[in-house]
């Protein structure tokens, strides 16, 4: 049988935080999906019509990198080593969803510095916990 090394208290910490961060991707996902006329009430005009033109694909894209984050995260804390290609199929969704708003849309114009900064930092989450989960099964955390 395959021997797992003990992984230290710092993966436990850096899991239940990327949990907390997905849970939130999960819940603003779930809110745009089931509640539209909510999210639409807090916004302006522009924001309104950026979110309904944006493409069926792209929120198919949205999905993936959510529920793919969050799933990855999941398998983390069950120490399995799948939660790397999971990541890695969570960081195709954040690109196609994250390249198109930033570069195909007018959201600079609508959001100002928010359609920047809010990619950044997903993506550099994104990357984040794929080299997170690459160390944890090169340490033999997960497997």
């Amino acid at each position: 049988m395959y021997q797992l090394n003990k992984p230290p208290s710092i993966f436990w910490v850096l899991t239940v935080l990327a949990l907390v961060w997905n849970v939130l991707g999960v819940m603003a996902y779930l809110t745009q999906v089931f509640t539209p006329e909510l999210v639409k009430a807090s916004m302006t005009t522009e924001q309104v019509l950026l979110l309904e033109s944006t493409p069926t694909v792209i929120n198919a894209a949205f999905a993936v990198a959510v529920w793919a984050g969050f799933l990855g995260v999941i398998l983390l804390l069950f120490r399995k080593a799948l939660a790397l290609f999971i990541f890695w199929l969570s960081l195709v969704g954040i690109i196609i969803q994250m390249g198109y708003n930033t570069f195909f849309t007018e959201a600079l114009d609508v959001y100002g510095a928010q359609a920047i900064i809010m990619p950044i930092i997903t993506l550099g989450i994104g990357v984040l916990m794929i080299v997170f989960a690459q160390k944890a099964a090169y340490k033999q955390w997960i497997a």
